[in-house]
């Protein structure tokens, strides 16, 4: 349930997927139904083929957790996308970084937390700072007022943005902050 993010229904029994995109599920029922979109996944990344469209390109984590529970078997894939990204983005470990400045307000808490991708260290002067970094925030409009901004970003009213930047222009942010 955690992996394709399905939360219980308030009423009832049943469940609904907190992603509001459709091609995040392959099943037509996938966002009610978790069973329909596990069958469907475990179609789609049984199929032959690769390429970038192929379910097992689109969703990785989906087709490397089930081949583990399942014990499918792990026949290559050929992903270009997915390898030229990930070779792109070197990263070995994660960090997440907490860079709030007010502590005591929860928009600046959650809002300037993002995660550092720590490239191989192959030695001690590996610089981090040559990272990249994500972070997933509040595309806020610049001229809501502070109480249309209060509501929003309670509500869920701005739409999320997700970013890759290096690590130096995110240290560059805060210090001129």
């Amino acid at each position: 349930m955690t992996l394709l993010h399905y939360q219980p229904d308030r009423f009832g029994d049943g469940y609904t997927g907190q992603a509001d995109d459709d091609a995040f599920y392959l099943s037509d029922n996938g966002k009610t139904s978790p069973k329909a979109e596990l069958e469907a996944t475990v179609a789609a990344i049984t199929q032959p083929g690769g390429g970038n469209e192929h379910a097992r390109c689109r969703f990785p984590a989906r087709d490397r957790w089930l081949r583990a529970q399942l014990d499918l078997p792990g026949q290559p894939a050929s992903c270009p996308a997915f390898e030229e990204w990930t070779d792109e983005l070197n990263t070995e470990t994660v960090t997440l970084v907490f860079a709030a400045s007010y502590l005591n307000s929860p928009s600046s808490m959650f809002g300037h937390t993002f995660l550092r991708l720590d490239p191989p260290r192959e030695d001690e002067e590996t610089n981090l700072i040559l990272a990249n970094t994500i972070s997933y925030a509040a595309d806020a409009a610049a001229h809501d007022s502070e109480i249309l901004f209060a509501y929003k970003g309670i509500f869920g009213g701005y739409p999320g943005i997700t970013s890759i930047q290096p690590y130096y222009e995110k240290i560059r942010l805060y210090s001129d902050n």
